[in-house]
């Protein structure tokens, strides 16, 4: 009977609380030993992995947003268009930059 409940969905709920309180306990001391950089981080993994399990669409959201972190806009330099198209009229003012050395 214990191994037919260690394979079903409560004891993975079961297993994942039990490992929050720990990860819980193992903070709280590393902070009263005097680290103040420790926090609980199995929560975390805890609620995501128990929201996959239920919403597998967000998947698909948890993957764009860890994307949008990594993405960078790389838009050219900033600096203010020196050449401007008219498309109405057809016509393109393109200005060329000069060279550092002024010829």
């Amino acid at each position: 009977m214990g191994t037919l409940f260690a394979m079903t969905l409560p004891a993975l709920v079961v297993l994942l609380c039990f490992l929050g309180v720990l990860d819980l306990l193992r903070t709280r001391r590393a902070r009263r030993n005097g680290d103040e950089r420790a926090k609980a981080q199995m929560g975390g993994v805890a609620v995501d992995v128990l929201g996959t399990v239920f919403q597998p669409g967000m998947r698909h959201k948890r993957e764009h947003d860890e994307f949008m972190e990594i993405k960078q806009d790389d838009d050219g330099d900033a600096a203010p268009p020196r050449s401007r198209v008219d498309l109405e009229a057809g016509v393109a003012h393109i200005v060329v930059p000069r060279s550092p050395s002024g010829r």
